[in-house]
């Protein structure tokens, strides 16, 4: 067998030692290469919104968020989390044997996802409300999962090598087929759910199709001429903990995540739950921008370091600080001011789902802290606590959404005690993977408290204008704007490194402005 080099040793890659300050340098370029892809589709889709909620009514997009929740669902579990272990061998061959196992478990989950739509679909699609996706959603479900699993295999593979900028590219991608075909769609009349299902497929589509050419052409030879039937059995066995635990615990966590959109649409109809998921999908995007993207350089960063016997205490804690000093605004803001923000920008159908927005902006927050250090578990072998953990907050969140549906029978008190719970337990569960690190709880509790002391004159304007002058929506957003720049130019000061790449982006620009 031939050794594998650590993709992730830099510059100093093959020379046994490893420079940290270049290899640190190299994580923070890494999450903001792969946060610019991400940025950029989710900017797409954030521009291309005020048409589409005009195009599209708040019912439709209720049936395809469900439709997408469970597409989302069934996607991250299409490979049974081997996906996960692609990064962990140090021979290339034993991660080219985990490829191509995943390659057949995908291909075995898309059609027993077809075969399940085919036989018990009916039944299913009255139950979630979504009976106009019959019979389309044949084939619909199972090409949004298969395109959902190839993406995150895919970019798995390619995080292992390094190719951040692949991945960035296929990010910026992503959206591009979605939104002209939305756009374009809608404009010409094509506004039911089903051909807005449709269109959501589409955009599925640009992502995985780049990481496959990508890595059919530098990776074709290496891994398809050297896997093995044998090998394949041997790391499915070595990695079985990934499918035994963070499989089940990933459904875990996204059907609780998306168990509000999808029981919302069984208590209370497709119209709810469609307000309920555009506030969801809005707030949740720089959640992925954040989040996702640094989990990514994380993860791979992290399991180098735990390779090393290195501690992970400092980095946990610089990622989490980073994290929270741009998410305590933003999520503030739109807690204060949620229904004139969504009004304003998406029409008066949606300022409904800006009082959405403000309940779960805590639930949010909360989520992207813990996302972008989530992979410890996977890092770290716990990965039973992991599952523990999220069927404890699945547990929790079904419990409340049936009592709202049921007993309560509001949907706004229902959301108020889900996002609640929903707080309590993630915030229990970063607190366990900051302290198996050794990393400082109450380190980052300050941060977080002075973060939120320089929110403050942002939080005060707004409300001033929203209810002292009681002023239209588009003044109350300008007034939140505007009055957040000091903020983030504090934030750029009070950290080094992004002080650097501020100036360098402005002297780029042609600016030469000190920050």
């Amino acid at each position: 067998m031939n050794i594998y080099k650590p993709p992730y040793s830099g510059p100093d890659e093959g020379r046994g030692k490893i420079n940290k300050k270049n290899r640190n340098e190299s994580f923070g370029v890494n999450v903001a290469l792969m946060a610019g892809g991400t940025t950029f589709s989710g900017m797409l889709v954030f521009l291309a919104e005020p048409v589409t909620s005009r195009l599209f009514p708040p019912e439709a997009f209720g049936v395809v968020s469900t439709f997408y929740a469970w597409a989302t669902i069934l996607g991250a579990i299409a490979c049974l989390r081997y996906e996960m272990a692609i990064l962990l061998p140090r021979e290339e061959e034993d991660a080219g044997n985990i490829l191509v196992l995943c390659l057949f478990i995908l291909a075995a989950t898309t059609i027993l996802v077809g075969a399940a739509i085919f036989v018990f679909g009916t039944g299913i699609l009255s139950l979630m409300r979504m009976e106009t996706l019959w019979p389309s959603c044949i084939w619909l479900l199972p090409a949004a999962v298969f395109l959902t699993g190839a993406d995150l295999l895919l970019r798995r593979w390619h995080t292992r090598h390094r190719r951040f900028g692949s991945i960035a590219l296929s990010r910026s991608m992503q959206n591009i087929p979605r939104v002209i075909a939305e756009v374009g769609g809608g404009l010409a009349g094509f506004t039911s759910a089903v051909n807005l299902a449709a269109f959501r497929v589409i955009g599925l589509i640009g992502s995985p199709l780049n990481l496959l050419y990508n890595l059919l052409r530098h990776d074709l030879k290496g891994v398809f001429t050297r896997f093995t039937k044998e090998g394949m059995i041997l790391v499915a066995r070595r990695y079985i903990k990934f499918p035994l635990f963070e499989s089940a615990s990933a459904l875990v966590l996204l059907l609780s995540l998306y168990s509000p959109i999808i029981l919302l649409a069984s208590f209370f109809g497709p119209d709810e739950a469609g307000l309920f998921a555009k506030a969801f999908y809005l707030m949740f995007m720089p959640v992925l921008i954040l989040g996702e993207s640094t989990s990514q350089a994380f993860f791979q960063l992290s399991s180098h370091r735990k390779a090393a016997g290195e501690d992970l205490g400092p980095l946990v804690e610089a990622v989490l600080a980073r994290i929270i000093s741009f998410g305590v605004l933003p999520f503030a803001v739109i807690a204060l001011a949620g229904p004139e923000i969504f009004g304003f920008v998406l029409g008066p159908w949606w300022a409904e789902a800006g009082i959405y927005a403000r309940i779960i902006s805590p639930w949010l927050f909360a989520v992207l802290v813990n996302n972008s250090i989530s992979t410890l578990f996977g890092t770290l072998e716990h990965q039973g606590i992991g599952l523990l953990f999220n069927l404890i907050l699945m547990a929790l969140r079904l419990g409340i959404l049936f009592a709202g549906g049921i007993f309560i029978m509001d949907p706004f008190r229902t959301t108020i005690l889900f996002s609640l719970a929903s707080v309590v337990i993630i915030l229990w569960m970063s607190n366990y993977l900051i302290r198996a690190v050794g990393a400082s709880c109450r380190h980052l509790l300050r941060h977080f408290l002075k973060c939120l002391l320089m929110a403050v004159p942002t939080l005060a304007v707004t409300a001033w204008v929203q209810w002292g002058v009681k002023a239209q929506s588009v003044y109350v957003v300008a007034a939140a704007v505007i009055s957040s720049v000091p903020y983030v130019i504090m934030m750029i000061r009070s950290d080094q490194k992004l002080k650097e790449l501020s100036g360098n982006l402005l002297k780029r620009m042609g600016l030469d402005i000190k920050v």
